[in-house]
């Protein structure tokens, strides 16, 4: 009894930890309003988003940054890689629990040290990058339905 008690524990924790926690609903191509700026991520597998922000100039896609979300026990990060920024260095951001959206932190990075994601709809995402002071950007994003 003990032992079938012990492995149903043990399998709920596995299926508890299994679930993605991950922003799903980023799952797509973003376009900032009046503006050529997108943001496109795609989900690998449960653990796991891959992204990428850029511009479109003269129909060339210009890459500005590689974005990562990935989860594991200890919680999920947001993982920015700038193009010709911070020596090609990743910028790991922590997920926070917090009230509004999805916020992810690094209180050691200079700029941003707060990048907070808010599902305002299924087509609609207002993002806002912060110093967790007084500099403070906040902009929406909209889905691009794009055609196959």
């Amino acid at each position: 009894m003990k032992s079938a008690l012990l492995c149903i524990m043990w399998l709920a924790s596995i299926a508890s930890y299994g679930q993605s926690k991950l922003p799903l609903f980023l799952v797509g191509t973003w376009k900032i309003n009046s503006t050529e700026h997108y943001e496109h991520w795609d989900q690998l597998n449960q653990s796991t988003m891959k992204g990428f922000s850029y511009q479109m100039k003269h129909g060339q896609i210009i890459v500005s940054e590689y974005l990562e979300l990935t989860q594991d026990k200890k919680g999920i990060t947001f993982i920015a890689s700038v193009l010709n920024q911070n020596k090609g260095k990743d910028i790991p951001f922590n997920f926070v629990e917090k009230k509004e959206g999805y916020t992810f932190e690094n209180p050691n990075h200079d700029y941003p040290k707060q990048i907070v994601y808010t599902n305002i709809s299924k087509n609609e995402v207002q993002v806002t990058v912060s110093d967790m002071k007084q500099k403070t950007s906040t902009y929406r994003i909209y889905k691009q339905h794009l055609n196959p």
